[in-house]
């Protein structure tokens, strides 16, 4: 009896941590102008500009989540600009070739010059799906470029899992 209850507890441990193996995922975002763009100077004599945009974004570099291939979305973001330093967060959403969806939050931290043009770094984290992604949950970093005519993109790593 006490043999059977190792062995099913083993087999439960084993279980419980192949619901929970994490995949590695590596992809590459192209991403429009943003629309809308909203600024706002603060006018606290820091030169500070508040930002908040929506942009719409294209898989260039894919990669499959749950055996499907992720396709575009959008990213809504705030961030604060003050003397060619960023500091960005917002939530991307978006969709699989099936129509799946999945939510992330992230953040990051950059430069940007006079032209508008910069570079950024920084993190994200799964906060769940629709579908086959429904329980996603993973996290990774990411870094990204911003180009003078308004125009961007992103290299981006992490893992993920899904309850199966």
């Amino acid at each position: 009896m006490k043999t059977r209850f190792v062995s099913l507890l083993v087999l439960g441990v084993l279980v419980s941590a192949g619901l929970s193996a994490q995949t590695k995922i590596s992809g590459t975002l192209s991403c429009a102008k943003a629309d809308p763009m909203n600024s706002i100077e603060t006018g606290d004599g820091s030169g500070t500009v508040m930002n908040l945009v929506k942009v719409q974004c294209t898989w260039t570099k894919t990669f499959d989540m749950a055996g499907v291939a992720v396709k575009d979305g959008y990213s809504v973001s705030a961030s604060e600009a003050q003397a060619g330093k960023t500091k960005d967060h917002g939530i991307h959403v978006g969709t699989m070739a099936n129509g799946d969806k999945y939510y992330v939050h992230f953040q990051s931290t950059g430069m940007v010059k006079p032209d508008h043009s910069g570079t950024s770094s920084g993190t994200w984290t799964f906060e769940g799906g629709t579908g086959k992604l429904k329980g996603l949950t993973g996290k990774g970093t990411y870094k990204g470029t911003n180009n003078a005519d308004g125009t961007g993109g992103a290299e981006v790593e992490g893992e993920y899992s899904v309850p199966k």
